[in-house]
């Protein structure tokens, strides 16, 4: 390893221990799948990469923490929240999520106090799924209607029009959409100008094709900390914008 692998290495290391100095408004989750492999022995290994993105009180973002897991399930997500409250933050307004059941449950009982948003992008691709692809573009404008309203209201309104609309013809599309329902709506509670970034989990999926880019000539990681020191050294050079929190 040479000198700025292991300076990256240890930089990583401490900064994954570290205790956080401020409070974090929300908290983007998401679950990445990469290409590269990492090397057991004589074996590899796909790689998926969790990670918690903060969003402080200023709207500046930063990443909270990394796990590399051979599988997405409760054990891994735990752990990644349980670090996170470990280092200082066990109290935020909103965590925004997909619709893992094993990244909901380590939710359910580690923030349970704290307001969930289910990403609406996820939850129309999958009421979309049991649409006819001659009607997708259709159903696509009215179901993103939904959750542009300005008022949860309207949104409620355009909701119960679209169930009752495609219930007797999409019965499954409609059930899809129904489901995790209480969690569609949680980002009305917060001042407008938020609305469109804590909705769904974007952000931290365009950030994440940004590492990807970088790190997709990489053939196979030679450990899981090699992994996660190169992840997060790419992180530390993309910018990140900052969300405004009215």
């Amino acid at each position: 390893m040479d000198t700025v692998a292991k300076f990256n290495c240890l930089l990583f290391l401490l900064t994954a221990q570290a205790h956080f100095e401020k409070a974090w408004l929300f908290l983007l989750s998401i679950n990445e799948q990469f290409s590269n492999s990492i090397r057991h022995g004589e074996k590899t290994d796909s790689t998926i990469i969790l990670t918690a993105l903060g969003v402080d009180l200023e709207g500046n973002k930063d990443v909270l923490a990394l796990r590399a897991c051979a599988e997405e399930d409760k054990d891994g997500w735990s752990c990644l929240l349980q670090d996170v409250r470990r280092r200082g933050a066990t109290q935020m307004d909103l965590i925004v999520t997909d619709g893992h059941e094993g990244l909901l449950a380590a939710v359910s009982a580690l923030f349970s106090a704290t307001a969930r948003q289910r990403c609406v992008v996820h939850k129309q691709r999958n009421v979309l799924n049991a649409i006819p692809h001659r009607e997708r573009k259709e159903v696509s404008t009215e179901l993103a209607g939904i959750f542009k309203q300005e008022k949860k209201e309207d949104a409620l309104l355009n909701f119960a029009v679209f169930q009752a609309k495609y219930q007797k013809c999409y019965p499954e599309a409609v059930r899809s959409l129904c489901e995790d329902e209480d969690h569609l709506f949680t980002f009305y509670a917060f001042p407008p100008v938020m609305h469109r970034y804590i909705r769904t989990t974007n952000a931290i999926e365009s950030f994440f094709s940004n590492v990807r880019g970088r790190t997709d000539q990489i053939d196979a990681f030679t450990t899981e900390t090699s992994c996660l020191t190169i992840v997060w050294a790419v992180m530390q050079g993309i910018r990140l914008p900052r969300i405004p929190v009215g």
